[in-house]
């Protein structure tokens, strides 16, 4: 998937209820979740794809 980043910073440390969703190329994580919460440090909706907001959507509809 390509990502816009717009002074976004990285993940840098998290617990152990956070699953990272994504990566760069260089191990750095760039969308985490915990429960409920989303987490990127992209911005999605400034691209054409659509599959974060999809997947959005499918866990906000219990998918």
């Amino acid at each position: 998937m390509r990502a816009v980043f717009i002074r976004a910073p990285v993940v840098e440390s998290f617990g152990p209820e956070v699953e990272v969703l994504a990566t760069l190329p260089d191990g750095a994580i760039v969308a985490v979740r915990q429960g409920g919460l989303l987490g990127t440090a992209f911005h999605p909706e400034t691209t054409d794809d659509e599959r974060m907001h999809a997947y959005f959507l499918n866990e906000v509809m219990g998918g």
